[in-house]
């Protein structure tokens, strides 16, 4: 089985790789109930929905071109085209929340053997720079949305999958994760999903977030975490001349450090 119990992140119900394969192949998504443990979607309800009280933004655009060594943040935009908060965490730096980032890369591992690439692809350095991050999303009551898209790398098809943290029915009534499979209809995939279920998708097909509606003040809207796949940028896309204020910079932070190590000794 891919998953088990006792790592409190997948149970024995997580689908096979081939079987998501399988699914994927004949309908283009595909939905997957109780294969998340509860203990770990109660500690990411638990954790998400009271960071995001805090809204400590540090950017105001939720963007790509993202860069190898770049610290995790959390943005927050409000355009046509989206409105949402969005935590970037890369894995070189320390998991804003340790179980949600765990979860992550083992769904990642088993998306890789669905689409037949190594367990492992993304989790490793590698020259074309194929990694992942975490993206965990809070689309807010009454404001939250994401017009419809596709997704897609070079010739690497993206094989997307979405977690909900909260769910439709208890934290919002309206609107909402879909996905419409080529030329067929628009597929309401929050109103099918559960605590604990996982939706795969193939993400050169269009999908988006409704606009989040809420009745009651006290509910939360939409959490949704997953896996993002991308091709960050590397040193050589950076202009030499600031390249070289980069190595000017280091070069006197290390002979700080070494001045303070002196002092002190």
């Amino acid at each position: 089985m891919p998953g088990h119990s006792e790592n409190k992140l997948l149970t024995p119900n997580f689908p096979t790789p081939e079987k998501i394969n399988r699914d994927i192949l004949e309908h283009g998504f595909a939905i997957y109930h109780d294969v998340i443990t509860k203990e770990c979607i109660s500690e990411m309800r638990r954790f998400w929905c009271n960071e995001f009280k805090w809204q400590n933004v540090k950017g105001k655009v939720v963007r790509g071109d993202l860069r190898i060594g770049e610290p995790n943040y959390l943005t927050y935009t409000d355009s046509k085209f989206w409105c949402l908060y969005r935590q970037f965490d890369f894995l070189w730096n320390p998991p804003t929340h340790d179980i949600t980032t765990r979860l992550g890369i083992e769904v990642h591992k088993i998306r890789n053997q669905a689409q037949g690439f190594d367990s492992e692809y993304g989790l490793t350095y590698v020259p074309d720079r194929y990694g992942i991050y975490m993206s965990t999303s809070w689309y807010q009551p009454n404001q939250g949305h994401l017009e419809s898209h596709i997704d897609g790398h070079k010739d690497t098809p993206i094989l997307q999958y979405m977690l909900p943290i909260t769910q439709k029915g208890n934290d919002f009534d309206g609107g909402g994760l879909f996905v419409k499979i080529g030329e067929g209809p628009k597929i309401d995939v929050d109103e099918l999903m559960k605590s604990g279920s996982i939706v795969f998708f193939d993400a050169r097909n269009h999908h988006g977030v409704d606009k989040i509606t809420c009745s009651d003040p006290m509910m939360k809207g939409r959490i949704a975490t997953f896996a993002i796949p991308t091709f960050f940028r590397g040193q050589d896309e950076v202009p030499a001349s600031l390249r070289k204020a980069q190595d000017i910079y280091y070069w006197f932070k290390r002979k700080l450090i070494y001045f303070h190590k002196a002092s002190d000794s």
